[in-house]
């Protein structure tokens, strides 16, 4: 295990905001015109609403903010200077000199991830629409995944962030340099079912410039608006054995107040006579002090520490099978067994069942140390039928009459079994012949030799009368 220590951070504010104008990328090129200058909330003192630890908040180069006027028109401005840095210009070549009055409400993005147009209502309400699926990006948050608003003056606005987040530093064991690791999704399942963790939310601001201040509510009536996912795209993030890798979720503020569950699902790079996808590699609940939560937090709250999630590696499991095979036909007579999650090097004893009908060959009971090829670890139990016992009714008859000439006999075997029984003397009387309904039979002389089946059942010796004697 790791010694570095991390903290699961969360940083929260209240909810907001949203867009007026479907969502799109700039224009290749240069957009002209007047603009607005935009500095993105940093955290950077007590006072902070939120506070990311080193994940900067940063404008895109394709991010687009949504201003509107005193007079309640709404447009969208690109970013055109400051890609990559917190502080930015935006411009729009469709603004005219009348668009510009005192007093602005301004929205980041201008439509969610979810592909929604956000609105802002009024001059002190807003809409956006949170999504339930947020996108990886490496040492942040998924692109537009933090909405941001603003209220001033002038034409440079000091945005506000308005969703807390959770991150969670992931590392892989730095002892097992065998397979590769790749985190495919983070869910986490607030352990409130009331928590709305993503829908639509409408907030409400009031102050200007650097002193506004946002009240929010998220509604949701779907059942799983208490579980939120970050989507790692489809190869994944690799994890590695030297450094921890920070995944970062957007949340409400007042949201995981009665703790969580975090699941963390990889794609793992088995050995390649055994692949499995999409397995949880790791899953923890994370519990908070009732309170611990509020609308705002600011980083001296954000005081706990753990040492990161080192992922356990999956390729020390396997499995093993269990069969009940007929040795003859090689049929199985019996249900077989997969028993997975199983640790390799584990030492797993298994015993034969009782089949009707069929008796087990020895052995009865097999120990293995499982491997972690699959294939090797497999438990066969050989049975065979049981012997059945079959009665045959011997009698001695006259062959013209069918009268008994002698008192009947009873011979035992088991199925599949030779016997042979031969004709007695009787006086006064010559043996002529044998009649049997055994399907398998053999007669030499006097004496006839069958193989006992379930289908037969006697065997008559044929006499007629010595008229000499």
């Amino acid at each position: 295990m790791r010694n570095r220590k991390q903290t699961l951070r969360l940083v929260g504010v209240c909810l907001v905001a949203i867009g007026f104008l479907s969502s799109c990328g700039k224009d290749n090129g240069t957009t002209s015109g007047r603009g607005f200058h935009a500095i993105a909330e940093q955290g950077s003192g007590d006072g902070s609403r939120t506070y990311l630890d080193g994940s900067a908040v940063k404008w895109d180069e394709n991010d687009q903010i949504v201003v509107r006027n005193t007079k309640g028109q709404a447009l969208g401005f690109d970013l055109d200077e400051g890609a990559n840095t917190s502080y930015g210009t935006f411009r729009s070549s469709e603004v005219s000199a009348g668009f510009f009055s005192p007093n602005y409400t301004a929205i980041y993005p201008a439509t969610s991830t979810a592909g929604t147009a956000n609105t802002i209502t009024s001059a002190t309400t807003a809409t956006f629409d949170l999504p339930a699926v947020q996108t990886y990006r490496a040492n942040s948050f998924g692109t537009k995944a933090m909405p941001m608003m603003a209220c001033s003056t002038d034409e440079d606005l000091e945005f506000k962030n308005v969703l807390g987040g959770v991150v969670f530093p992931l590392t892989c064991s730095q002892y097992d340099d065998r397979h590769i690791y790749k985190v495919k999704s983070v869910v986490i399942t607030s352990n409130n079912p009331n928590d709305v963790l993503w829908g639509s939310c409408t907030t409400t601001i009031s102050g200007l410039d650097g002193e506004a201040t946002l009240n929010s509510t998220v509604a949701n009536n779907a059942p799983n608006k208490h579980i939120i996912t970050l989507d790692c795209g489809p190869d994944g993030v690799e994890l590695s054995r030297d450094a921890v890798i920070d995944f970062t979720i957007m949340v409400p503020a007042g949201t995981l107040e009665n703790g969580f569950t975090v699941k963390v699902v990889g794609d793992v790079s088995w050995p390649s006579y055994f692949n499995l996808t999409d397995e949880t590699i790791y899953e923890m609940s994370v519990a908070w002090n009732s309170g611990q939560m509020p609308d705002f937090i600011v980083r001296s709250r954000l005081s706990k520490v753990q040492t990161a999630m080192e992922v356990v590696p999956m390729a020390h499991y396997t499995y093993y099978t269990v069969s009940y095979l007929d040795i003859d036909t090689g049929e199985p007579l019996f249900p077989g067994k997969v028993a997975t999650g199983c640790e390799a090097g584990s030492e797993i004893t298994e015993c034969a069942v009782v089949v009707p009908g069929y008796m087990y060959l020895a052995p009865s009971e097999m120990t293995l140390v499982l491997s972690e090829n699959p294939y090797l670890n497999e438990f066969i139990f050989y049975y065979e039928k049981e012997p059945m016992e079959v009665r045959v009714d011997v009698s001695y008859l006259d062959i013209n009459t069918w009268e008994e000439l002698g008192p009947p006999t009873e011979i035992y075997g088991y199925v599949g079994e030779t016997i042979t029984i031969r004709a007695v003397d009787i006086y006064g009387y010559n043996y002529r012949s044998i009649d049997t309904d055994f399907p398998g039979y053999e007669i030499v002389g006097p004496s006839i030799s069958i193989v006992l089946s379930e289908e037969g059942s006697f065997v008559r010796f044929l006499y007629d009368y010595d008229v000499e004697k």
